[in-house]
């Protein structure tokens, strides 16, 4: 078994257990008390090792460290239900197992962390969920290909060569609706995977790309819209192009793109950019800027939901802003070093560097 038992309390619940004096045991808070703005409900010492990054799970979260390290830690209550070592390679969630790449491929069970399956010829990199499938970036002697395995048992299902065939530049992913994106060097391209067909060798693949585009100083960050796909490139532009062709629909500028990758994310409405200089939200429709925001992030860390998007400062806070308006809903302080954000209905999860996991709710503001 991969899974590890470490039912710890969290360090909030450990501080407001009952205590005795003279005898007679005291009262504990009520559990119904209501929270103060900016403090957590929870705050949980998962390791000892800066957390990397935070997955939201039903009615968990998937905690992940620089060792290599995941732990599922309960959302309502921040208790550790158990640990297991993934690597620091690339991590997706779904289907009841998380799915881990670095030298080979596997997945532990998400209900208590032991090992399901595991193959040492599946992608390692930019790992998606797309269909029942487990999608990602594999490298072969013929080159860097896109390769789907099943969630289930990891059994292969199709692959397809990237647009360099020969190249051993590394594809990058994003799984829109029905189609999935990549990158590679600076082609932009989409992937139908209903097109697959036998080959002689037994497996199934796609023939070519749907479509692919050229996109110049092309970063390799990628995020797929209900329409398309978003892109930035290093003349400062974040670019939507559409699934249908990869015709470009409207290009934005955006601060500080043009000298670092920014993080794209995707709301209901807008896509939302964000680099050390500003996070800017973007109109799914024509790019027009909804709103903006500066906060001094060096971190250019951000976790955005479809309600709420949550910015760290780079001082040991954590800004959250309504995703419509980019008005600000809480403002935190003395968080900690923050090296990971997680945005779900109501409330966020912040990992910091000395290994611990917090949760706020945002309502209470």
């Amino acid at each position: 078994s991969n899974g590890v038992d470490a039912s710890t309390a969290p360090v909030a619940a450990i501080a407001s257990q009952p205590t005795t004096e003279a005898g007679r045991p005291a009262a504990a808070p009520p559990r119904t008390a209501p929270l103060g703005p900016g403090t957590p409900r929870w705050s949980t010492q998962v390791s000892n090792a800066a957390v990397t990054a935070v997955h939201p799970m039903k009615g968990s979260v998937l905690v992940v460290d620089e060792d290599g390290t995941a732990a599922r830690v309960a959302a309502g209550g921040g208790r550790v239900r158990w640990r297991a070592l993934v690597g620091t390679g690339s991590v997706t969630v779904g289907g009841g197992l998380v799915v881990h790449g670095l030298d080979d491929l596997g997945a532990v069970d998400a209900a208590d962390g032991d090992d399901r399956w595991s193959r040492g010829d599946g992608p390692t990199a930019s790992l998606h969920l797309f269909d029942g499938t487990v999608v990602g970036a594999a490298e072969t002697d013929d080159g860097a290909e896109v390769l789907a395995v099943a969630v289930a048992d990891g059994a292969e299902v199709w692959h397809v060569s990237g647009p360099a065939p020969q190249s051993d530049a590394r594809i990058t992913l994003a799984t829109g609706r029905d189609l999935i994106y990549g990158r590679q060097h600076d082609v932009l391209f989409a992937v139908e995977p209903s097109g697959a067909l036998g080959t002689e060798q037994g497996r199934r693949q796609v023939a070519t790309p749907r479509w692919q585009v050229d996109v110049p100083g092309l970063w390799p960050a990628l995020t797929a819209t209900d329409t398309g796909v978003a892109v930035a490139t290093r003349s400062g532009e974040v670019c939507h192009h559409g699934g249908g062709g990869g015709i470009v629909d409207w290009c934005a500028d955006v601060p500080g793109a043009d000298r670092e990758q920014p993080r794209l994310s995707v709301t209901g409405d807008a896509v939302v950019a964000a680099t050390s200089r500003a996070v800017v939200a973007l109109g799914l429709d024509d790019g027009t800027a909804l709103w903006s925001s500066a906060p001094g992030s060096p971190a250019n860390l951000v976790a955005v939901g479809d309600a709420a998007v949550a910015i760290a400062d780079g001082a040991g806070g954590v800004l959250v802003l309504d995703a419509a308006t980019g008005d600000q809903v809480l403002a935190l302080t003395d968080v900690g070093v923050v090296t990971a954000i997680a945005s779900r209905a109501g409330w966020i999860a912040v990992g910091t560097a000395d290994g611990r996991v917090l949760r706020f709710d945002l309502e209470t503001a």
